[in-house]
């Protein structure tokens, strides 16, 4: 009997170590053909499904953030769109549809297509109509919460209401310590001269601002580092010490040492002296399969080294990206792109001609 007890946990153990090694993601490269063209499919572990379709010579690029499955071949169908040198591919995986197009120069958006092509397939640009105007700010889109600098605090613009946040004393046209996570907005006390002890948490969730008091001076020529679980790391330059704010307990610990702070790189910590901090203006850095560049006034989205224009627009400066979203700034005019999907018009201010870095928030 107990023979044939051993016997079944090895075979358990067996089939359970099977079912783990199967599961487990691992990368892999895959060939196959859709519609008669030729796919790439490759999975890159802790990042998603990176395809690429060919067609006439031509690579198409598509990076979806996606959990890791055994199944394969996630390509449903592709459709061609063709119109003189002008091509579109619209591509459907996991349940959406993704495009993304060409001409003889590079590869493009379809919103970025010409006017005869987008006619020829009935393709529907987003129409831009204002909706409401509140302190000179013509809203075009208000599925956001907005908060923009006005110089003494923020003007907060969202679906339910529009209103100002929070005013200070005295005029502040740089607003460098404002820093924006996945759910909160946090900046100084601008009322103090030199030094703060002082912070703002905003919770857009819930809509609620909170003071934060700390036991240190603080000297505005700081900067922020970046933010990890639900922590927002701050340099001060003046006194050359790091500092970690806790949003959710709702405080600040100083956390360099003997002149040694901390960065954090591609998920690991390290320890680094402060003054090599500073002097390199060094910021947490997380690298992503695709990001969003600007070259000679032009947005492109990078994905493995492929760009695609997003627009057709000039931009000055990228305000924010979120998983799937670029939000960025033409002239006084704030734009969202959708991933392979559709760029739309969200706001216009006339104050952004002249001053817009770390002016304009944005919260889904």
């Amino acid at each position: 009997m107990k023979k044939i007890y051993l016997l079944i946990t090895i075979i358990l153990l067996t089939f359970i170590s099977f079912i783990i090694i199967v599961l487990k993601p691992r990368n892999y490269t895959l060939k196959y053909l859709i519609n008669n063209l030729n796919i790439t499919e490759n999975y890159i572990k802790n990042e998603g499904y990176l395809f690429t379709i060919n067609y006439k010579d031509i690579d198409y690029p598509i990076f979806i953030e996606h959990n890791y499955s055994h199944k394969r071949k996630f390509i449903e169908n592709i459709t061609i769109y063709e119109l003189n040198d002008e091509i579109c591919l619209n591509t459907k995986v996991f349940n959406n549809n993704y495009y993304i197009c060409s001409n003889s120069k590079e590869l493009k958006t379809l919103n970025t297509m010409s006017k005869e092509f987008l006619e020829k397939y009935d393709f529907k640009n987003y129409d831009n109509k204002i909706i409401n105007k509140y302190q000179n700010i013509n809203i075009f889109n208000n599925d956001f919460n907005y908060l923009i600098w006005n110089y003494k605090g923020f003007y907060q613009l969202n679906k339910n209401n529009n209103s100002t946040l929070i005013s200070f004393n005295k005029d502040n046209y740089q607003n460098n310590l404002s820093y924006q996570t996945e759910k909160y907005l946090i900046f100084p006390d601008y009322n103090s001269e030199y030094y703060f002890n002082k912070l703002y948490i905003y919770d857009i969730q819930n809509s609620k601002l909170s003071e934060l008091e700390c036991e240190f001076e603080i000297s505005y020529d700081s900067y922020y580092l970046g933010d990890v679980s639900n922590q927002v790391y701050l340099v001060d330059k003046k006194n050359q010490n790091e500092y970690a704010i806790n949003l959710k307990e709702k405080s600040v610990n100083k956390i360099s040492k003997d002149g040694i702070g901390l960065i954090y790189e591609e998920k690991k910590w390290s320890e680094e002296s402060i003054t090599k901090i500073i002097n390199n203006e060094k910021k947490f850095k997380l690298s992503k399969i695709y990001n969003y560049i600007i070259k000679d006034e032009k947005l492109y989205l990078n994905i493995k080294n492929y760009e695609i224009l997003v627009t057709s627009n000039n931009v000055k400066h990228i305000i924010h990206t979120n998983d799937n979203q670029v939000f960025y700034l033409s002239k006084d005019k704030l734009y969202t792109y959708e991933y392979l999907n559709d760029n739309k018009l969200l706001l216009e201010y006339p104050e952004w001609n002249f001053n817009y870095n770390n002016h304009i928030f944005i919260f889904n």
